[in-house]
């Protein structure tokens, strides 16, 4: 482990800014540093530091912020955004993205698809066997569900058909599946604990994700896994799928961690560290306080070298792996603490600042702000099944209440972009035939408009005023005041009684949601989610059932839009969408507006995605979503990305 030379000192300083200025002396503080408020052209975020190899500085600690401890180190049993920018710095994947969202070879040295065939999920079939229903309609099996047949019926059938992780073997055998793909990994690579990673290691890790948390996430298109010799692996998708090549990979784990260590218990506070493949091991971890991690003396690039990856195409010098020696991290709710912490230089990197903060970090001397356009979008959601929800003119009505405009303006000052439509331009490129022309058609569902507000009401079945419970997490003071104004919004209407009630941070709103009735209590829920470069990400969480009560679809049980689900399905899956991206486009132009009209969630804002950081450090360039802070930035030979320190 690095030396730690700042610890006790920024402890001392972090208790006197708690116990003497709190919110209000931050925000004197930052004027007195910065001056009045004046409108800022933030355009200049968006430029990329280059990294000039001669001039590179090896050593030192990162110190850097994140705004939650993590709900638990082992992925299988944690969707946290929080926890996913631990789960990074541990775990290394066989494909890894660069900036624009192309995938290369990683762990794998080399990789191809095989096969893809035209099927859908009743080819499946024969190898399902029948179950009972349980009493929430819901298949009754102990072993982890991989495919069920769309005709199950709990309303009319007793017993289900399903295809469990006992038969897929048997449907591969005889070639019926989705898509093949093949992987050749590289030979030497080794886990923290000195293992050296084999097929058997990525075929089994998947048995981790079996029941867990987030097995509607892996099995959704992940259909089964065989080692070819020791170091190569055959992967199947369920369904022909245009993003299979990466949707059906997962993190990987020691032979320890799978055959020893229970989903959910991998984590320090239940007596395991992680252990992985990746530049940093596990140092040091106290729950809600801070986490040490050290750079590996054995990365696996440094001793393959960058010269043995067929993408590599940089600059002589280019370092194969991270220089920066260790990075800590402090864990600190507040978003003006936060800020007070990097001011005062007790940390050197953050993210989630206030907006405000965010300007002023941009304007001072010696910070800086990186940005690129994100995956991180704020939502509202609807219980689709529960009263006055039911009817989609009450929901469209709350929609056109959102002021999407003062949100972006003034609360975000503009680091964020109206949510005209439900993709980003991020994901635009695979997700619409014209991402203009789309934002122009579709821009009248998301107005501001409270003229069409009462006419929807009038429409409805329900007598107004409605009450209106919102819950959101507290510890996010933007986000609170987003939800403020659409509060006021929606009380300045006389249509709705609105009250805001943050049952706690996101943790705490996200057990609370995650019960099985809590739909039924008819309250809406404000958060924020990150999609990815697919554009499926952007419907798929909050809407599908395969979701409910997972990530993130909180408020809407299996039933509640079975058409929008066919047609969310056809758009993603299928043998002609999986070869032809302008078909795939042409669906997705008219899945957005479906999702426009049912209204079951009301997409606010797609936020850029920002990191505040001294001058000491350099080289540092934003990625597009918050899992990646410590992870690709840091270092990601593809871009020729690479942070080091400079304390001179």
């Amino acid at each position: 482990m690095g030396q730690d030379t700042n610890r006790s000192a920024t402890n001392t300083s972090r208790r006197r800014i708690l116990q003497g200025l709190g919110g209000a002396g931050v925000t004197a503080v930052a004027g007195c540093l910065w001056g009045d408020e004046e409108d800022v052209d933030i355009s200049g975020a968006l430029d990329r530091e280059t990294v000039d190899p001669d001039e590179i500085k090896s050593g030192g600690t990162l110190r850097a912020s994140v705004p939650l401890s993590p709900d638990l180190f082992d992925p299988p049993e944690s969707s946290a955004a929080a926890a996913s920018v631990v789960h990074n710095l541990f775990w290394e994947e066989l494909l890894k993205t660069d900036l624009d969202g192309n995938v290369y070879p990683w762990l794998s040295k080399s990789y191809e698809q095989v096969e893809i065939n035209d099927i859908d999920r009743t080819d499946y079939e024969e190898y399902m066997i029948s179950v009972p229903f349980d009493e929430n309609g819901l298949p009754d099996v102990s072993d982890q569900i991989v495919v069920s047949h769309p005709d199950n019926d709990p309303e009319t059938d007793d017993e289900a058909l399903v295809l469990t992780v006992n038969e897929t073997q048997d449907a591969v055998d005889d070639g019926v599946f989705g898509m093949h793909f093949h992987h050749e990994l590289h030979e030497g690579i080794t886990f923290h604990n000195g293992e050296e990673l084999t097929a058997e290691n990525v075929v089994r890790s998947y048995e981790r994700y079996e029941n867990t948390l987030m097995s509607g996430q892996v099995f959704d298109q992940f259909l089964h896994a065989e080692a070819d010799g020791e170091y190569a692996v055959d992967l199947y998708a369920q369904l022909p799928d245009a993003e299979a090549v990466d949707d059906i990979l997962w993190r990987i784990f020691p032979t320890e961690h799978i055959e020893n260590v229970q989903p959910g218990d991998l984590d320090p506070r239940h007596g395991t560290e992680p252990v992985g493949i990746s530049p940093w091991e596990f140092e040091e971890f106290e729950n809600e306080e801070y986490l040490i991690v050290s750079r590996t003396d054995d990365y696996w690039l440094e001793e393959i070298g960058l010269e043995e990856k067929s993408w590599w195409d940089g600059p002589d010098g280019f370092p194969a792996g991270p220089v920066i020696d260790e990075i800590d991290i402090e864990f600190i709710k507040d978003d003006s603490q936060r800020n007070a912490a990097l001011q005062e230089r007790e940390i050197d990197v953050t993210y989630g600042v206030t907006a405000e903060a965010r300007t002023n970090f941009y304007t001072a001397d010696d910070f800086r702000v990186s940005a690129t356009p994100g995956g991180s979008y704020d939502f509202l959601q609807f219980p689709v099944q529960t009263e006055p929800w039911d009817d989609v003119n009450v929901r469209r009505a709350v929609n056109h209440l959102i002021p999407r405009s003062d949100i972006v303006s003034s609360i975000t000052d503009n680091w964020a972009n109206e949510a005209t439509v439900p993709l980003p331009e991020l994901a635009s490129e695979r997700g619409t035939t014209d991402y203009e022309q789309l934002k122009e058609d579709l821009a009248h569902y998301n107005e501001y408009d409270p003229d069409r507000a009462e006419e929807l009401i009038e429409a409805s079945d329900y007598e107004p005023p409605f009450d209106v419970t919102i819950h959101t997490n507290s510890g996010s003071k933007d986000r609170i005041r987003k939800v403020e104004l659409i509060e006021q919004t929606l009380n300045q209407s006389g249509l709705f009684e609105a009250t805001l009630e943050p049952p706690g941070d996101l943790n705490t709103l996200v057990e609370i949601a995650y019960e099985p009735d809590y739909y039924e209590e008819g309250n809406l829920v404000y958060l924020g989610l990150s999609g990815s470069y697919n554009p499926h990400s952007f419907c798929e969480a909050v809407h599908h059932p395969d979701q409910y009560n997972e990530c993130c679809n909180m408020q809407n049980p299996p039933g509640s839009f079975p058409d929008l689900i066919e047609q969310m399905d056809a758009a993603q899956f299928g043998y002609e969408v999986a070869q032809d991206p302008d078909l795939r486009a042409e669906r997705y132009d008219e899945l957005w507006e479906q999702l426009l009209e049912i209204n079951a969630n009301s997409f606010v804002e797609f936020e850029l995605s920002t990191v505040s950081m001294t001058d000491d450090v350099r080289g540092y360039n934003a990625y597009p979503f918050s899992s990646q802070f410590l992870f690709d930035p840091i270092y990601n030979p593809i871009d020729q990305q690479l942070t080091y320190l400079d304390r001179d």
